[in-house]
């Protein structure tokens, strides 16, 4: 009896490999994947190193935060000075494009003070936030909160404080 193992040709590398040679997809017509366990082995490497793989393989952290043994460990990680850090330093580059270093540089610029009212920043439970510009992103300075609070509220009302102080409704 004459056996014949099936044969399909790869879509990336176009070799005609056994059919052994592919992950099953029920998707597929054939029940095989369109590529080689090799070459997808291959692009999922280069994938997963890219900048687009490694935002997308967060997923997978997500998914294990939500569990019961993920929160505990990720509410381990963030109480340690480790964590704190950590988070600090990424907070301060996503949302500011600036290093803890600039930070720190700017601090000690502004004598360790809210740039507005002058207050030391040990008067304050919370640390001196970072004031930017909404429009270019562009770092101004640091504040105290009441500051920080005040200035965005004044810039957003600023019609209605000209108009009051005009005496107009």
């Amino acid at each position: 009896m004459n056996k014949t193992k099936k044969k399909k040709r790869c879509g990336a590398c176009k070799k005609r490999l056994p059919v052994e040679s592919f992950h099953k997809d029920k998707t597929a017509k054939d029940s095989f994947c369109y590529w080689c366990k090799s070459c997808a082995s291959e692009y999922s490497k280069r994938y997963n190193q890219s900048k687009k793989g490694k935002k997308v393989n967060r997923k997978g952290c997500q998914k294990f935060n939500k569990s019961e043994k993920g929160r505990k460990a990720n509410r381990k990680y963030h109480q340690s000075e480790r964590g704190k850090a950590t988070c600090r330093k990424l907070y301060l580059k996503y949302t500011y494009d600036i290093t803890v270093t600039q930070y720190v540089k700017l601090f000690k610029q502004q004598k360790g003070c809210c740039a507005i009212c002058k207050r030391p920043q040990s008067d304050f439970k919370r640390r001196l936030a970072v004031d930017h510009s909404h429009k270019t992103g562009k770092v101004r300075g640091l504040l105290c909160t009441k500051c920080n609070t005040r200035l965005d509220w004044h810039f957003n009302n600023k019609k209605v404080i000209i108009n009051y102080l005009k005496g107009k409704k």
